[in-house]
Formats: C-alpha cells, sequence, structure tokens
C-alpha cells in the first residue's frame, strides 16, 4: 500500500523501466511460472481425455496423442524459460516490429493464400516439421506490444480514455486479419 492507502504494484523509476512496489519480483516470477505449469497439466489431463478414443480408434495406442502434445509442452516450457530470461528492453525494442512482421504474414495469408486447407481455413503455415497457427503468434505480438504500451506510459491503465482508441485501433488490425 503507498501512502495514500492504494494497493500499488508497480511504480516508475527513474530509468523509465518501472519497479515493483510491495511485492517480490521473484515472487512474481514463481507465481507465473506455477500457473503456467498448472495450466500446461490441466490442458495435458484434457488431451489425455479427449483423444483416448480418437487414437484407439485409428489403431493407435490410447496415449499416442497426449504424448505428441506432451512433448509440444515442453517445447513450449523451453520457450517461456527463454523467454523469460531475456532483456525487457529486447522486447520493449521489437514490440512494434513484430506487431508489424505478424500483421505482414497475415495478410500474405489471406491475399496470396499461403499456407494448406486445414478444416476448411487457410490459418496454418506449413514449416515442415510441424505446422504454425498464425493466429497464435499474433497473439503473442498483441501482449508483447500491449506490455510495451502500458510500461512505457502506466497512465494508460488508470485513465483508459487517454490512449484507449489509438490501442484499439492497432490491435483491431491483427484482430480483424485472422
Amino acid at each position: 500500500m503507498n501512502r495514500n492507502g492504494d494497493l500499488r504494484f508497480w511504480r516508475p523509476s527513474k530509468d523509465g523501466i518501472g519497479v515493483y512496489e510491495g511485492i517480490n519480483e521473484l515472487r512474481v516470477e514463481k507465481l507465473l511460472v506455477i500457473t503456467a505449469l498448472a495450466l500446461t497439466g490441466i490442458g495435458l489431463v484434457m488431451v489425455y481425455s479427449a483423444s483416448t478414443f480418437i487414437a484407439v480408434k485409428e489403431a493407435q495406442p490410447d496415449w499416442s496423442i497426449f504424448a505428441r502434445q506432451s512433448g509440444l509442452a515442453i517445447v513450449g516450457l523451453i520457450a517461456m524459460f527463454a523467454g523469460m530470461k531475456l532483456d525487457v528492453q529486447i522486447y520493449r525494442k521489437l514490440a512494434v516490429p513484430i506487431l508489424i512482421a505478424i500483421c505482414s504474414l497475415l495478410a500474405l495469408q489471406l491475399i496470396i493464400k499461403l499456407g494448406p486447407i486445414v478444416n476448411g481455413t487457410r490459418r496454418w503455415i506449413d514449416l515442415g516439421f510441424f505446422s504454425l497457427q498464425t493466429s497464435e503468434l499474433a497473439r503473442c505480438a498483441v501482449v508483447i506490444y500491449l506490455a510495451k504500451v502500458i510500461s512505457s506510459d502506466p497512465a494508460v491503465v488508470r485513465e483508459p480514455n487517454k490512449k484507449l482508441w489509438q490501442i484499439l485501433g492497432i490491435i483491431s488490425v491483427p484482430v480483424l486479419l485472422t
């Protein structure tokens, strides 16, 4: 709590990066990791329960789809830990270029019919060893961009009307392209 009795966890610092107030940054990372692990575990249980019948129907072991998804979850967790080790300034510098690149990729999929048709839609890019859904990349790009905007001007959260239309306008581009 600050002097006014408000609960505040983040405040700007002299270098503009910001510091956590009243909460240990390491504790926040542990909480995020535990949450991510729990959600991944729940997701894997759901995949196993939903895919057992399909695997048996296709004459595969009942755990085959679960095993594949577990491998992808491990790759995702490794990527998460690697991303946590990157300097925040890298994300800040690359937020806009990443958003522009992803929007360009989404537009290319619509214009030149890039990628295979899966379930009646062309939302995937086949990379040979796996297929990549560009809307997932767009989701990550929007989160990185929003984090940059909010961290550079925390007043956006307290006074949303200040930049709300600008943020909604920029976010609407990848949303409309997916």
